[in-house]
């Protein structure tokens, strides 16, 4: 008995696209429209074994109308904090003053986001990022910038460019401070 063919995986002018066995549908391609990144790689990767197990059950919707919305999913999108906050300033700018748009939108926190260590707007990038701004900046600083992250990936999520606002937990508890004794000059007790 011969082994039947499996879904493929293929680039083809730097653009992945999913090869299906000729016995199952008519079409014999899906093309995805994604670039050959390592992102969007894992991202069809999971379409192919989710086609994979369709094929083996016996459940293969050959309109490939299933398929076809998986991929208008919103996947994790490539671009980087630093565009990310970029079109924030663009949004903000309207609604804050000049100077403090100059002053701190476009010179302050623009070039703390620019010594981060990750530029990816993830989870892991996020922890990794609040860990680099705990360490090598005051605490009202770190404080101050996370939530100006946070607010750029919120609006960022409102706005359809990112999936989730991973710096909105991350704000960093205060410090407390020790209770000073009362001191009373000229006492006796």
């Amino acid at each position: 008995m011969a082994t039947q063919a499996k879904v493929g995986l293929e680039v083809v002018k730097g653009y992945l696209r999913v090869r299906l066995p000729r016995y199952i549908s008519n079409t014999r391609y899906i093309n995805t429209g994604l670039t050959n990144t390592l992102q969007n790689l894992t991202f069809i990767q999971k379409l192919v074994s989710y086609i994979d197990r369709d094929i083996a059950d016996g459940c293969f919707d050959s309109s490939l109308a299933i398929y076809k919305e998986y991929l208008s999913k919103p996947k994790v999108s490539d671009i980087t904090l630093l565009e990310l906050w970029d079109k924030f300033c663009s949004y903000k700018q309207p609604q804050v003053a000049y100077t403090t748009f100059n002053k701190d939108y476009l010179v302050k926190y623009r070039n703390h986001i620019l010594k981060l260590p990750c530029v990816s707007p993830t989870r892991n990038s996020a922890i990794a990022n609040r860990d680099y701004l705990i360490t090598n900046v005051s605490l009202d600083t770190c404080k101050r910038i996370i939530k100006y992250l946070s607010s750029c990936c919120s609006w960022s999520v409102k706005s359809g460019l990112i999936g989730n606002d991973y710096y909105k937990d991350l704000i960093p508890e205060s410090r407390r401070h020790k209770e000073k004794k009362l001191i009373l000059p000229f006492s006796y007790f």
